[in-house]
């Protein structure tokens, strides 16, 4: 397992300058490296060690109880698939663009909700009361979301890491398990269990106005809609 002490998103970063950039570049886009931490302890109650190992596979995870303030919303143009658990797909594909909004960060709890919505609403998925970990100006945001993607109803267990900045998030990453979906009679939805992770093409999210209002505040029980059509399995994955 990867030390959890000392952290470097070379990686993320290698994909994020569009895979043009040279060694060199590639190394001025470090994270700061961190002399003192420590790991909250709710972290396992959250996070199960063997999905956090999972996970730590396809992003950068920072453990600090100390994390900025990322309230606000934010602009991934295009997204970049980094990763992924389905052999067709390609390092470096290009996705559609997406709006993240923050809200509700807890400084003293550590808790904090998040919208986001991709091609224009083509997919959204809203969660609330999510742990977020980092220490300095890094974080990683740990989701339980529920929504939709191409009308089909789906939950999915998503990480979010980045590094802020005074003009948005260098480095956004995040990655996502699909734990459950609905009806999807086309086959438009991933499979259930498929963990993906992406990355701004430019290695910079930056700070924008939320363009949705409330259009996607609503409440609705994804459980209700996922039972709507029993025909196809569920995986219940717990975060």
């Amino acid at each position: 397992m990867k030390k959890r002490f000392l952290f470097s998103v070379a990686i993320i970063a290698a994909f994020s300058i569009g895979f043009t950039a040279s060694d060199e570049d590639l190394l001025e886009n470090k994270a700061p490296q961190q002399e003192e931490e420590t790991v909250d302890e709710r972290i396992p109650s959250v996070i199960p060690e063997e999905l956090r190992e999972q996970v730590e596979e396809f992003i950068q995870l920072y453990d600090g109880v100390t994390p900025p303030n990322v309230e606000g919303a934010y602009f991934m143009n295009p997204e970049i698939l980094v990763k992924s658990t389905l052999s067709y797909d390609s390092p470096g594909k290009t996705f559609a663009s997406e709006y993240m909004n923050f809200t509700n960060q807890n400084m003293e709890a550590n808790t904090i909700d998040m919208t986001r919505v991709q091609g224009g609403g083509i997919e959204w998925m809203k969660g609330s009361g999510a742990f977020i970990s980092g220490y300095d100006n890094c974080f990683t945001i740990y989701f339980n979301m529920a929504g939709e993607v191409n009308g089909v109803p789906v939950t999915e267990a998503i990480v979010v890491s980045g590094v802020k900045t005074d003009g948005g998030i260098k480095n956004l990453s995040w990655a996502f398990i699909l734990k459950e979906k609905g009806n999807d009679p086309y086959g438009s939805v991933v499979p259930v269990g498929t963990i993906r992770s992406f990355i701004d093409s430019d290695g910079i999210s930056e700070s924008t106005s939320w363009p949705y209002g409330e259009q996607y505040a609503r409440s609705w029980s994804i459980v209700d809609k996922l039972e709507e059509s029993p025909s196809l399995p569920c995986s219940h994955v717990t975060w």
